[in-house]
């Protein structure tokens, strides 16, 4: 168990590949462009392969509650609870806790105080849906938190630019 704790993070593609940056970055060390160009394709392959998967997760649908990590006597009244949850943490009370820091925490006014606050109101990125996918945990909350904070999305933002805009 101990080692299942110490070594997962350790062996996690994000981790590995941010230390990996840190380290090139570190010595000043500059990758020749034949070395760069097949990272540089798969970086911007990462939002449309990202799409794809989210359209994929929501072409399956609801058909089994087999994807959950657990199974629940009515599923869409708890499946909607934690939805609900979600979306209005992610599209209120963050958006809400991004304003006073900035504003009263850091001093930010202007576009400054505007982008940190829309940046909060932002829809669940779909990382959330990959590290769900990935350990086989909550993909249904993942998959469905991202669809409604993504249709949220919209009209909060036009609430916070003409509030602060």
């Amino acid at each position: 168990m101990w080692r299942d704790a110490i070594v997962t993070p350790l062996t996690n593609p994000i981790l590995v590949g941010g230390a990996a940056g840190l380290v090139v970055s570190g010595f000043g060390w500059h990758p020749p462009q034949a070395l760069m160009d097949p990272f540089r394709m798969l970086g911007e392959a990462s939002v449309p392969l990202a799409l794809v998967v989210f359209g994929l997760s929501l072409a399956a649908g609801r058909k089994s509650t087999a994807d959950d990590d657990r199974a629940p006597e009515s599923p869409t009244a708890s499946t909607s609870s934690d939805v609900a949850l979600v979306a209005v943490l992610k599209m209120l009370v963050m958006p809400a806790l991004a304003y006073a820091v900035a504003r009263w925490g850091f001093g930010l006014d202007g576009h400054h105080l505007f982008a940190q606050v829309v940046i909060a109101a932002l829809p669940t990125a779909q990382n959330v849906l990959v590290y769900a996918v990935r350990y086989q945990r909550g993909r249904s909350l993942a998959r469905d938190s991202a669809l409604v904070t993504t249709l949220a999305s919209i009209p909060v933002i036009t609430v916070i630019a003409v509030a602060l805009g």
